[in-house]
């Protein structure tokens, strides 16, 4: 749990921004270390080597993507919502666009800057969903 009045202090600067968090425990450094810090970009061999395994995602720099269509606009609700909360739960979310039966999701790691292995692991909860 995040506690700002915490005397452990971790300050790190990535992607040309300073953050300073303060956490109860060692335990959530690590977690914090190994989400943002250690998640590092994938290459373009590496991108193209897990877009194989996935039915017709592309790689447009720098989101991986894929157009759904579904019978109406209900499904492609209801699909988007099922999304969402799998998005929750990996604390990564897609960027996505919705008319009428069509569902337009883009994938890709801000934060980082490119794709990481995050955005193929949403890709594949998606697929699974969808």
């Amino acid at each position: 749990m995040l506690n700002l009045l915490s005397p452990s202090d971790i300050s790190c600067n990535f992607m040309q921004r300073e953050c300073a968090y303060r956490y109860e425990n060692p335990q959530q450094i690590n977690q914090f270390h190994k989400k943002y810090i250690l998640m590092a970009t994938l290459s373009n061999d590496q991108i193209k080597k897990n877009l194989h395994d996935l039915k017709d995602w592309t790689y447009d720099e720098p989101v991986i993507k894929k157009t759904f269509e579904f019978d109406d606009f209900r499904e492609a609700f209801s699909k988007m919502t099922a999304i969402a909360f799998i998005a929750e739960g990996h604390q990564h979310h897609p960027d996505w666009k919705n008319s009428y039966n069509t569902l337009e999701i883009s994938l890709t790691s801000h934060d980082q800057g490119g794709i990481t292995e995050e955005d193929f692991k949403m890709a594949r909860e998606i697929e699974k969903v969808v």
